[in-house]
């Protein structure tokens, strides 16, 4: 398929996606879709955050409709694979409803849900492998990959399969969910996973002493009693203004400045499709059990 072929289906699937959103035939999170060719298995490959199998076949078959020569192609995986498993490695864990105080000082119920833990190298690696997909940094020739960065080279080949994984984009993570069935976690989703107890206020010394426990679990792989989060930043499925919220905190508790201007500049980011850096990662949402 060439660049014309290609931009001609992604303008169809913007119009797709478009009437799709206006119609309002279905509830199941998919923002945008990526288009791009696996050089792996020479098919094209529509990426999405996250999408319903209904979705998934109706896009399927409009595709071949509208493209009769296109004969290859795949929306995350192929349409004959849609009921693989998802891989059995990645924990999950049960967040209980609650309410969720938010920096602008709005309140909003989140239900029960199960959100993993941060996503491996390794957990990254078995999905490109199984796949065939190239993260962005990988076509971009000199730059780090989640699988070759400073990080990484400080443990060794082994020992880095446990790391975060990270110089991914929103496309790379976009990828991983729709191939997997999971999805991001929203912003207030984020927020109730992280902080266990709304009501609680700590000095900004008692944050820095919860980081460095934290940090000092990862480092040491103990086996989690819980979720694990570090001062990285993670990707949400919110986005803003074309741009996709990124979060680093508050994590365990509120701090007595947490709602403050400069500190909420520090853990809440909007960032552009193509960002991808040494502190980002991110975790996804298990919805078929919960």
């Amino acid at each position: 398929m060439g660049p014309s072929s290609l931009t001609k289906l992604g303008d169809y699937v913007e119009t797709w996606l478009q009437r799709r959103d206006k119609a309002r035939i279905c509830t199941c999170v998919l923002s945008k879709l990526d288009l791009q060719l696996n050089n792996r298995s020479k098919k094209l490959q529509v990426n999405c955050e996250w999408m319903c199998r209904k979705c998934v076949r109706a896009l399927a078959n409009d595709i071949e409709n509208a493209f009769s020569a296109i004969k290859r192609f795949e929306i995350g995986v192929s349409p004959d694979s849609l009921n693989q498993s998802p891989p059995s490695h990645i924990h999950f864990y049960q967040v209980p409803a609650k309410r969720v105080l938010l920096e602008t000082g709005l309140e909003t119920t989140v239900e029960a849900f199960l959100i993993s833990d941060y996503i491996t190298v390794g957990q990254y690696d078995d999905f490109t492998k199984r796949s065939g997909y190239q993260t962005r940094a990988e076509k971009t020739p000199g730059e780090p990959t989640y699988f070759d960065n400073p990080i990484v080279s400080q443990f060794g080949k082994r020992l880095s399969q446990y790391l975060r994984a990270v110089y991914l984009c929103w496309g790379d993570v976009s990828a991983f969910c729709c191939f997997t069935r999971f999805r991001l976690p929203t912003e207030t989703e984020w927020l109730a996973a992280a902080v266990p107890d709304f009501t609680r206020r700590i000095s900004r010394d008692q944050f820095f002493e919860i980081i460095e426990k934290q940090a000092q679990k990862i480092a040491q792989k103990q086996t989690p009693s819980g979720l694990l989060f570090s001062d990285g930043y993670e990707f949400t499925s919110n986005c803003e203004q074309g741009r996709h919220v990124v979060r680093s905190g508050p994590i365990e508790a509120l701090t007595v400045d947490w709602n403050q201007p400069e500190v909420v500049r520090r853990h809440r980011r909007l960032v552009s499709p193509d960002y991808r850096e040494i502190h980002t990662g991110f975790r996804v949402v298990n919805e078929s059990t919960a």
